[in-house]
């Protein structure tokens, strides 16, 4: 088994935060396009905002993962 220092998985921490509050800041721009695109009855709009609100929250959701898995080997 591989002996692994906390300090490293910290940084890689740090490392995963950063594109995990991009993903949150991307998230809430296709939620405030997905409304234009209602309010102004566009459906290219629509359809575009809500394919890229998913996959974004696909990479969020992976991020989340391994901070999760990266934390419980810290801890360990």
């Amino acid at each position: 088994m591989v002996k692994v220092n906390a300090p490293d998985m910290q940084k890689k921490n740090a490392v995963l935060l950063i594109p995990f509050i991009t993903f949150l800041g991307f998230i809430a721009i296709s939620i405030n396009s997905l409304f234009k695109g209602i309010d102004h009855h566009e459906t290219w709009r629509i359809v575009l905002a809500s394919v890229g609100g998913l996959v974004f929250v696909g990479f969020a959701t992976l991020t989340a993962y391994h901070l999760i898995k990266n934390n419980k080997v810290v801890k360990a």
